[in-house]
């Protein structure tokens, strides 16, 4: 016994020497690139480390229109990191009580559960009489989750609307939540299978209610109070987040009242004391065994966390999802480290950050870092189709979808402020209103930005751009409001620069000519429609001028890529347009050595997962169009 006591605490200052202390100023870092590489308005982070909370801190906006800015006061969902909160509710329970353990049956504590199913189906009954406690910390009750089972089908097994439920006094009513799912069949039998369930939680938080008088009372006394974690409460109000539910553009929207499953996903507080949480399960403030929330005898088993030993290092953790927001907990109780994040963006992976943040400590990454260049859970595409260019250029890019004029100056001038620049911006209308997508990549110099100019007053802007030496290299043209607008992008350089608008097809073709004899070629080209009649315009510097093709069918502007690829030839931009209610295609070819890649029609999620590969490959995307 006396060697045993020797050893485990020489051990453990061993693995605390392997860490390296991370600063504030790395954190900083991680937070700002994730921020950039993911395209989150804000997040909050806490950090644990060595027996102290070396940072705590919330970035960028809850709320960007009104530019409400998060701090280590803003509350955030806990979302399904409640769970953690009633497993140690139910562990503690099980310690402290002599007519209770979790290899009870439910319905020994819970009589609803099993109550007024006469006429159900009697296996199904007999099914829900054989749960136990144990069966629902573990998820292997069988119960579904939001009416999907192991099928993952949405509305597999029915249940009712969250409407139905009725709130009490203590803010929660566990018959009623019950209510909710109680008549739904189980996906299996328990103990036989593993379905990951909300509402078995639920179930859990039940019969802790029934225990205890109140479970919400229970969780106050037991957990809140013993950590001193005050913001801690029901999340029975409006929490406002991001998703990106259709082409990547990002809208804000609220999440309402999560009462309905608040021991499975409905409790919230600051980011400061849900570090606070997490701490306290380090040091084993709130259970006799903590390990039991992992394990149990030995054999790792999900008890409230789930867990992992990579290295020889045990990681624990519990993520959070709604319909807005992602959070994490992660936990490395023999190593003395607490990680937490809180995001208001339904998009957002938490993963990524975590795995920077212990990659810093000198820790290799437990998770599998994910690409953040692709559709995930709630994005999805709309009918419109997007086109493609890539260079291998080994030049990475950031996307900018669906913001409005107001939100993508902020966008800009933020990651203008970070080393990057926008080489391409298009505009279009998105359900009645004006927004702005952009492709932004890391470049040194002076760079200037100019949207929504008249024509006259954009001709005015170009010639005094041109005295100060800034060359136009991106022309967009669209309507707002009915009035045709101008947007333009202007580097300072040296050389000429020209700009033409408003040709029809055959002068356009004259004034190409006249520009190529002047040793200016076209490098950005412009198309719309007034009338009937196609109006052309285009953007010229200092160079010899490549190839134009315009008003082609698809099939025949495919081909004409390959051709001209052939013959060492590649696009700088494509336009698509209509004439007579057909979608024509023109491009600009210029020669070249590098390799491209084209890819016309994809739905936004099919795009973005082409992007990411050619990213991945080292491919820089250089035009971008939607249609």
């Amino acid at each position: 016994m006396i060697t045993k006591l020797l050893i485990v605490p020489f051990y453990f200052v061993f693995l605390i020497t392997l860490q390296a202390q991370i600063t504030p100023a790395d954190i900083d870092k991680i937070a700002e690139e994730e921020m950039i590489r993911q395209n989150l308005p804000g997040l909050a982070i806490g950090v644990y480390q060595n027996s102290t909370i070396n940072y705590l801190k919330g970035y960028g906006y809850i709320d960007i229109d009104g530019e409400k800015h998060i701090t280590t006061d803003t509350p955030f969902r806990w979302a399904s990191i409640s769970k953690t909160l009633t497993a140690i509710a139910t562990f503690q329970l099980d310690e402290r009580s002599n007519d209770f353990s979790v290899d009870d049956k439910v319905s020994n504590h819970y009589n609803h559960w099993t109550s007024n199913l006469i006429g159900k189906k009697v296996p199904d009954k007999l099914r829900k009489e054989a749960i136990t406690i144990k069966h629902l910390l573990t998820h292997k009750s069988g119960i579904q989750h939001y009416g999907r089972g192991l099928k993952k089908k949405a509305n597999e097994y029915k249940y009712k609307n969250s409407s139905t439920y009725e709130s009490d006094s203590d803010n929660f009513n566990a018959d009623s939540a019950i209510d909710i799912f109680k008549e739904a069949d189980l996906d299996f039998n328990p103990g036989s299978n593993y379905l990951y369930t909300t509402f078995g939680y639920n179930l859990l938080g039940a019969v802790i209610d029934t225990k205890t008088g109140s479970y919400t009372r229970w969780i106050e006394n037991n957990i809140k109070n013993i950590l001193g974690i005050p913001s801690l409460k029901v999340a029975n109000g409006d929490f406002y987040g991001f998703r990106k539910p259709r082409d990547g553009i990002i809208i804000q929207g609220k999440d309402s009242n999560k009462e309905y499953v608040l021991p499975g996903g409905g409790w919230e507080s600051n980011i400061k004391d849900l570090l606070k949480f997490a701490i306290g399960i380090n040091r084993g403030q709130l259970l006799s065994n903590t390990e039991r929330l992992w394990k149990t005898n030995g054999i790792k088993e999900y008890n409230g966390l789930e867990s992992k030993i990579s290295n020889g290092k045990l990681s624990v953790w519990h993520g959070g999802a709604h319909g807005n927001l992602r959070t994490l907990m992660y936990l490395m109780p023999n190593q003395d480290i607490a990680v937490v994040v809180m995001i208001p963006a339904q998009y957002a992976n938490t993963v990524n950050i975590v795995n920077s943040i212990i990659n810093k400590m000198g820790i290799t990454k437990i998770y599998t870092t994910s690409p953040v260049d692709k559709c995930v859970s709630g994005m999805n595409s709309s009918t419109k189709k997007f086109i493609g260019v890539w260079r291998k250029t080994n030049t990475d890019v950031l996307l900018r979808n669906g913001y409005t004029t107001a939100n993508f100056n902020r966008e800009w001038n933020f990651l203008k402020n970070k080393g990057y620049q926008v080489f391409d911006i298009e505009a279009y209308n998105y359900n009645g209103n004006l927004v702005w997508d952009g492709v932004f990549k890391k470049a040194s110099g002076s760079f200037g930005m100019f949207r929504n100019y008249n024509h006259k007053d954009f001709n005015k802007k170009w010639n005094q751009m041109n005295k100060e030496g800034f060359k136009l290299f991106d022309l967009e043209t669209y309507s707002k409001q009915g009035h045709k607008k101008w947007a333009g992008l202007f580097k300072k350089e040296i050389g000429n620069n020209a700009l033409w608008r408003n040709f029809s097809t055959k002068s356009f073709a004259s004034k190409r000519e006249e520009m190529a004899k002047e040793g200016k070629k076209l490098i950005d080209l412009e198309v719309s429609n007034s009338k009937g009649a196609l109006k052309w315009s285009g953007v010229w510097i200092a160079g010899q001028d490549g190839l134009l093709n315009r008003n082609y069918d698809l099939e025949d502007f495919e081909n004409l890529i390959q051709t001209r690829a052939d013959k060492g030839y590649k696009l700088i931009d494509i336009e698509t347009y209509t004439v007579n209610g057909k979608r024509k295609w023109a491009g600009i070819w210029e020669k070249s050595l590098q390799i491209q890649h084209v890819s016309i029609g994809l739905k936004y999620c099919d795009f973005m997962k082409l992007h990411a590969t050619y990213s991945d490959q080292n491919y820089e995307l250089i035009d971008i169009e939607r249609y």
